[in-house]
């Protein structure tokens, strides 16, 4: 089986219009069909790609288990149903992009903010998010 394309068309906040400088909470939803659930010789993992900065997801209304940001990939076998799936990601942000809004304005222990700010960063799903189907074997000891 192929992985399942969760993010087609989804690009990072800063590429959206009106959104370069936002920083915060982004929810994502989307729907995903699986006929594999009734079958114990297949499991799925979710991987999120890239993440920046921090992820918290829910399948069929239920939270999936927090991922390490480094490696960011969950075995999500339990929580998916025959059928139709709902995928709900919450992806927070630093407050980067809204402090880049304000240049100079930012005052920090009294004093503005004299260095070149660094370029926007990419908040959201910025990598594709993907199902990945795998073989499971009960191994006798």
């Amino acid at each position: 089986m192929s992985p399942i394309n969760l993010t087609q068309g989804l690009v990072p906040w800063d590429q959206l219009e009106g959104l370069a400088n936002i920083s915060g909470v982004g929810m994502h939803m989307t729907t995903f069909e699986w006929d594999q659930a009734g079958n114990g010789g297949v499991g799925v993992q979710l991987e999120f790609g890239e993440v920046f900065h921090t992820v918290k997801a829910w399948i069929n209304g239920v939270q999936i288990p927090t991922t390490d940001p480094t490696n960011p990939v969950v075995d999500v076998s339990a929580f998916v149903k025959q059928g139709t799936n709902d995928i709900r990601v919450d992806a927070a942000s630093t407050l980067l992009n809204a402090f880049n809004s304000v240049g100079t304005a930012v005052v920090s222990l009294g004093q503005p903010r004299t260095v070149t700010p660094p370029a926007n960063q990419h908040y959201g799903l910025v990598a594709p998010v993907r199902l990945i189907a795998y073989a499971r074997a009960v191994i006798p000891l």
